[in-house]
């Protein structure tokens, strides 16, 4: 680098002509600043519809499961650690012994 002051480098950029910028470059400027949002949104709007067709049969087979869960969970009215007890019919042992017969 030169052994020139500060100064003297901002004399000699005042005297050079401004740069301009091409013929495009303001249409380019705000095709850019116009359109990034709507860019950047859309992965988002391109993911709901195919996330919400993926959605839909899992969430339906939740609400079914909870009801179906709830309605045979409210004819039960044992205790909450019933599947603890050997003797429950929620037991996986009196579940597992009446398969294969040992009961």
């Amino acid at each position: 680098m030169d052994s020139k002051t500060p100064d003297d480098m901002l004399d000699r950029l005042s005297g050079l002509p401004e740069p301009t910028p091409g013929p495009a470059f303001n249409a380019a400027v705000w095709q850019r600043i116009d359109g990034s949002p709507r860019d950047r949104r859309k992965w988002f709007d391109d993911l709901v519809p195919a996330l919400g067709w993926r959605a839909a049969p899992a969430c339906l087979a939740l609400v079914v499961g909870t009801v179906a869960g709830s309605m045979i969970v409210r004819g039960h009215q044992g205790d909450a650690l019933d599947v603890f007890d050997p003797e429950s019919a929620y037991s996986i042992v009196a579940v597992v012994g009446t398969e294969t017969g040992a009961r």
